[in-house]
């Protein structure tokens, strides 16, 4: 079975996300501390931080792909996705 084109897009984007924090580590790291020492800390402490959210995201975006995303707002003058 073939992925749909949203899987195919997802995955790239996962991908490049994970450059781009690499990416953006060393350069902090770099800037900050004159050194890549620390480097794997950063990696774990941030994959330690995302991997429990990864489940939360992925419900919340269930539930609004159901009720959409504005569902059970009082009226007002929020933003809205529309």
């Amino acid at each position: 079975m073939e992925a749909s084109p949203a899987a195919r897009i997802g995955a790239r984007g996962s991908a490049s996300e994970v450059v781009g924090i690499s990416l953006t580590e060393c350069f902090f790291l770099w800037y900050a501390f004159g050194s890549l020492d620390f480097l794997t800390g950063q990696v774990i402490g941030k994959g330690g931080a995302l991997l429990p959210a990864l489940p939360l995201v992925h419900l919340l975006r269930l539930r609004d792909r159901r009720t959409g995303p504005d569902a059970g707002l009082p009226p007002g003058p929020y933003l809205t996705s529309g």
